[in-house]
């Protein structure tokens, strides 16, 4: 998949149906494939989860069944079910004897990647960060390059948006090689996102632009609340607050309710929009979105809620 992907593609779309309607776990990996393949040119952010009726024969079969459910749920901001889906998933592996254990070894990096960014979503960045961290080791125990780029990201961001920046640096700096490989955008989001915010703590903003406007979210579509937080943070031209704006309404518009409402993004996005509204000196307004979510039902320890308290209190 990292070298030829191509190649991963044909093998799987080759498949003839009653082989995938007897093997749910191939109807998986065919979804799977297309979808990471196609590298955001999908005409849909979900993930379907074409899982056939059969029952599942092993236990990396459950798991693919989950996994599927996980991201499909996370894509619809049904992040609740999403965790709920991989915590049962983590219970199953660490269940698990050592024999099938090891029939999971090559499959690991990716089905817990999408377990950490449930919970990532869902705003418990702590169990995310332990979910990413064994995506990472099982990556670097296979060789999985771009799985292990991926994870060492999406560390190094979760450790610089909570200020623990030594910790940051130490993900970034274990980042891999990756050249001009065709997953080196989407495997690098986060690392620049990660960068970025570094770089807004040191005061220099400008090199914080630059790095943003290096990003490019066409495989990863999900990331845009990150992103627009982040625009939001480094930008001063009121014309281009403006333009941000309208991009931060127009993409929640197409997505569902629960995905801009719920989850650990959403504070972000509601913070975006009011450092936007106070460049262009509406006060008022930029005080109105941050109270625009309500955030009072959530865990004391729920890294979005969290955020926006610390922005209403600094906004008083």
């Amino acid at each position: 998949l990292s070298d030829d992907p191509n190649a991963a593609k044909r093998a799987v779309t080759a498949l003839p149906r009653p082989v995938l309607e007897a093997h749910p776990r191939w109807a998986l990996a065919a979804d799977y494939v297309n979808r990471y393949v196609s590298n955001g040119e999908t005409p849909t952010t979900i993930f379907r989860g074409t899982s056939a009726p059969p029952e599942p024969q092993n236990l990396l079969d459950v798991l693919a069944q989950l996994t599927s459910k996980v991201a499909e749920r996370r894509a619809r901001g049904r992040y609740s079910e999403a965790t709920a889906a991989a915590a049962e998933a983590r219970m199953l592996v660490d269940e698990a004897g050592d024999e099938a254990r090891s029939s999971l070894r090559q499959a690991l990096p990716e089905i817990v990647f999408q377990w950490a960014m449930a919970w990532e979503y869902d705003g418990d960045t702590d169990r995310a960060a332990r979910e990413y961290t064994e995506s990472y080791d099982a990556a670097v125990a296979i060789g999985h390059t771009s799985a292990v780029a991926a994870a060492a990201g999406a560390l190094a961001w979760l450790h610089a948006l909570a200020g623990r920046n030594i910790q940051a640096r130490n993900w970034l700096a274990r980042l891999p090689e990756v050249g001009d490989a065709w997953w080196e955008n989407r495997a690098s989001v986060t690392a620049r996102f990660a960068r970025v915010h570094l770089l807004l703590d040191e005061l220099r903003h400008a090199d914080a632009k630059e790095e943003l406007a290096a990003v490019d979210i066409t495989g990863v579509p999900e990331r845009w609340p990150a992103q627009k937080y982040l625009a939001a943070l480094v930008e001063d031209d009121p014309a281009r607050c403006l333009v941000l704006l309208t991009q931060i309404d127009s993409s929640a518009a197409t997505l569902p309710h629960q995905a801009t409402t719920a989850g650990a993004w959403a504070p972000l996005v509601a913070i975006a929009r009011s450092v936007l509204l106070g460049r262009l000196d509406n006060w008022v307004a930029s005080r109105e979105a941050l109270e625009s979510l309500d955030v009072e039902g959530r865990a004391s320890d729920d890294f979005g809620a969290r955020q926006l308290r610390l922005w209403r209190a600094a906004a008083v």
